[in-house]
């Protein structure tokens, strides 16, 4: 996506864009797709994901290099910004969720960690969502060196009504001060579950 959409990326002129549209697909197939145990993100989320996108890249790190990048969560669930502008009602709000993975050897277990949910700080946006909780940072620490995947997606939680989606930037890769190896730019989103079909969508029109 570029400023087009009515949010100017983060960095550089483009950013990933995942939605959890009619081109979204089960919560068993994101967690195969990511390389996570079965029903991960259901223990994720305390809800039960009905559908959702996401994208993922494998790259080499080291230990002690940092991952880094931005991210945008938009909906059209009710948010607590909605209930207290009287749009909907507590009992409305259902947990869509945006989130990030990283599997590989290395790690005993996947690191899964909840980004975004309808239950966070957000804003009126200036997309086509009613809602957005501006771009955010996020870093993680690599602990040990070898093969990692990454994951980002969204999930639509408990019904499939009212969309939701993740627009991730600056993907980044800081080596340690071990490793000399200048930052590193993720060339990210190469591959994609339920992603490309809407973006391709939104060309035509």
């Amino acid at each position: 996506m570029d400023s087009d959409f009515g949010i100017p990326p983060s960095d550089g002129e483009s950013n990933a864009f995942i939605l959890n549209d009619i081109v979204a697909v089960g919560n068993d197939e994101i967690e195969e797709f990511l390389g996570l145990s079965v029903g991960s993100l259901e223990d994720l989320s305390g809800s039960i994901p009905f559908e959702g996108s996401a994208i993922k890249q494998t790259f080499l790190a080291n230990a002690g290099d940092v991952l880094t990048f931005d991210f945008n969560f938009l909906t059209d669930e009710c948010t607590l910004l909605d209930v207290q502008n009287g749009v909907c009602e507590p009992e409305d709000i259902f947990n869509d969720f945006s989130f990030v993975s990283l599997s590989g050897d290395e790690l005993d277990n996947s690191f899964l960690k909840i980004l975004a949910d309808t239950s966070s700080d957000v804003v009126t946006s200036e997309t086509f969502f009613f809602d957005e909780t501006g771009y955010q940072s996020f870093s993680y620490e690599i602990s040990e060196t070898g093969t990692y995947t990454l994951g980002f997606g969204v999930a639509d939680a408990d019904n499939a009504f009212g969309d939701s989606g993740l627009l991730v930037d600056n993907v980044q890769l800081t080596a340690s001060a071990s490793t000399p190896e200048p930052t590193a730019t993720l060339g990210l989103f190469a591959t994609a579950f339920g992603v490309f079909s809407f973006r391709k969508k939104r060309q035509i029109k």
